[in-house]
This record gives C-alpha cells, sequence and structure tokens, in this order.
C-alpha cells in the first residue's frame, strides 16, 4: 500500500484571540504565557477544548492544569497521579489552592502531547486546558485529538518554546537493574538494562499481531545524548502515526461513551483486511509505530527518560502504565544522571 501524508496543517489548530481566559493571569501571576493557543476536540468526549503553554516558576517538571469556573485543577505529568486508562492514559486532576475540595476530575487522551514533550524535553511549563463547552457533571477534561498523531503537538511545542533551552549539562534520567515483565497471556512488556553501562539510549520495540493482515513490528532508539538526531528521527519515523481501531468496535465504543469524537479525520479505521481511509497509512509500519509513540507517551510519566530496552508485545496503555507503576515500586527502576559524555551518576531524581 502506497504512503502518502494526508493531514491538515497546525494553523488548523491555532486559535485566535482571546487565545486564553485571562482568569489564567490572575491564577498564576508569575507564569508566563508561551506561544499561540491550541484548539481541538477530543476523540473521546466529543468536547472542544483549548490548551496553551506557560513557562512557571513553581516547578522544574511538567504539570497539566484545567479551568473549571474560577478554580484551577492540577496534576503533574507524573504516574503517581495515573487513572483510568480504557482507551487513553488519563490522569487525576485535583485543585490547585483549595486542598479541602473533594472534587476531582479526570484528564484524558495526554499520551500523544507527552510523547512530543518527552523528546523534546519539556521542563518547568504547565499546560493549561479549557473546556470550550460545559462539561457535565463528572465529565473529563481531554485533551484536542488534533490529526490523531503526534506531530502537531511536536511542531506546536516548537512554536511555543526555545527547545535548545533544555540542553542542560546533566539529564536525569532512569535505569532499570534487572530484567522486569509484566505479561498477560500474549500481551507483554518488558524492561531489559543494557549490558554496555555506558549505553545512553532508550530501545523501544514494540510488535502488533491483529487478525488477518495486521501484524507489524518497529524499533526506535532515544539516543539523549544525540538529541538532535533523535528528534528528527522522531519526527519523520513515530510522531505522524495516527490512533487507530477496527469498523466491529464502533458499536461498542459507542455503547460505552467512548471515540464521540473520532473521524476518518483523526484515525485510522481497519476492517479485518482491509484499510477505509483512502489515502494510505502515513508512515511504513503506521500501526507499530502509533502503538509505539503511545509507550513513549506513558514511559513518559515516569518523569525521566529510561535507560535501557523496552519490549512492547501486543500490549495497549493499561500494561504499559501497570509497567510504569510496579517497575518504580518494587525498586526495578534506580534513579540518576547522565553527563554530556553519557555516563550515569547514581542520584535521587
Amino acid at each position: 500500500m502506497e504512503n502518502t501524508e494526508v493531514s491538515f496543517p497546525l494553523s488548523r489548530y491555532l486559535c485566535s484571540a482571546p487565545e486564553r481566559s485571562p482568569l489564567w493571569d490572575g491564577i498564576f501571576p508569575k507564569s508566563e504565557a508561551s506561544g499561540p493557543s491550541l484548539e481541538g476536540v477530543g476523540i473521546h468526549t466529543g468536547k472542544s477544548f483549548r490548551v496553551s503553554l506557560a513557562r512557571s516558576p513553581d516547578h522544574t517538571g511538567l504539570r497539566f492544569c484545567a479551568m473549571s469556573g474560577d478554580q484551577v485543577f492540577e496534576a503533574p505529568a507524573l504516574w503517581s497521579r495515573l487513572s483510568g486508562t480504557a482507551r487513553a492514559t488519563a490522569l487525576v486532576l485535583r485543585s490547585l489552592s483549595d486542598l479541602a475540595n473533594k472534587e476531582r476530575f479526570e484528564l484524558k487522551t495526554i499520551e500523544h502531547f507527552l510523547a512530543a514533550a518527552h523528546v523534546l524535553s519539556l521542563k518547568g511549563y504547565d499546560l493549561c486546558i479549557e473546556a470550550l463547552e460545559p462539561l457535565a457533571p463528572g465529565e473529563a477534561f481531554e485533551l484536542p485529538i488534533l490529526d490523531g498523531s503526534a506531530i502537531r503537538w511536536l511542531e506546536w511545542i516548537e512554536e511555543c518554546v526555545d527547545v535548545g533551552e533544555f540542553s542542560h549539562s546533566e539529564r536525569a534520567v532512569w535505569k532499570p537493574v534487572r530484567h522486569f515483565e509484566v505479561r498477560d497471556g500474549d500481551k507483554s512488556v518488558q524492561i531489559f538494562p543494557h549490558a554496555d553501562d555506558f549505553d545512553a539510549r532508550t530501545v523501544i520495540e514494540c510488535r502488533v499481531n491483529f487478525p488477518k493482515i495486521w501484524q507489524q513490528s518497529l524499533e526506535f532508539v532515544c539516543d539523549w545524548t544525540q538529541p538532535l538526531a533523535m528528534l528528527e528521527g522522531f519526527r519523520s519515523r513515530i510522531a505522524p502515526a495516527r490512533t487507530f481501531g477496527f469498523e466491529h468496535e464502533l458499536l461498542e465504543l459507542e455503547r460505552r461513551g467512548l471515540a464521540r469524537g473520532g473521524s476518518l479525520d483523526n484515525a485510522i479505521l481497519l476492517r479485518e483486511d482491509s484499510l477505509v481511509n483512502t489515502e494510505g497509512f502515513r508512515v511504513p509500519e503506521e500501526l507499530a509505530a502509533h502503538k509505539l509513540l503511545d509507550g513513549v507517551g506513558d514511559f513518559a510519566l515516569l518523569g525521566a527518560p529510561l535507560i535501557g530496552r523496552i519490549q512492547l508485545e501486543c500490549a495497549g496503555h493499561s500494561m504499559h502504565l501497570r509497567a510504569v507503576s510496579e517497575a518504580v515500586r518494587k525498586g526495578v527502576l534506580v534513579g540518576g544522571v547522565l553527563d554530556r559524555q553519557g555516563r550515569f551518576h547514581r542520584r535521587d531524581i
């Protein structure tokens, strides 16, 4: 099948003034808005959301902030705030200022933004989220699906931020001390340490094995000592890969209240042995590339790169995130920093 990219340019999603609510400046008087805002529809909620980036003096990581009324609910981009993982990665948002406030929101479908932010090493920023239409009680915030991939997120962050500022002399990382596995039948996530202690790469292998003709595999290497080459490889091979689903799943997704904003503009739709999208695949092995993209985003919730080998075998968000949380809790991963030469120095992170 021909690989043909038919996609919407970033300009389609950039919004006109006012680009974000002035309430943000009152809530975060020390923060500095950066670049244009972005608007789009959540693939599961079907609701419209606006997002903006702001440099934050309050932390050195990455944080999600969502506005409801005159209150802001927040979650750091860390596995410790994980919520449900049905068809998307979600975090629990808690009140930023009123700690006694028991109201909670979910923030869904963060994995594509996280993958782009992770490869760009975005730190010290808030992603500010506003619902552009009323949310029903208990309804979740959701990041826009855009074109179903991470490429527009990547372009948008680059539009907003001078990514050269993240070329630190040292980089916080995690390293596995032993092999670790999460398995469920023929599905698994495995983490391996490198045989060479001076190997400063994240090597991710992904395989998908759906019935009929949909079997694909792919490997991608994040070499953190070569950030520009890594970024360009991600931009061309992984970021354009779109989310996908099967035609026979549509009724079940509808019953569960999911995929309300899904369309052929932001997803690949598969039949048992054919592709519904007339434009074909964008990149070679696009199904495996998107699952690999999801893995990059999910493992980004460690808050720092994992230096080692990750094997994703027919796995999805739930299994990725179980592996992330269990690997930390069980002491499989140790924290440290990489110096400019790629040497690892153990240190709490």
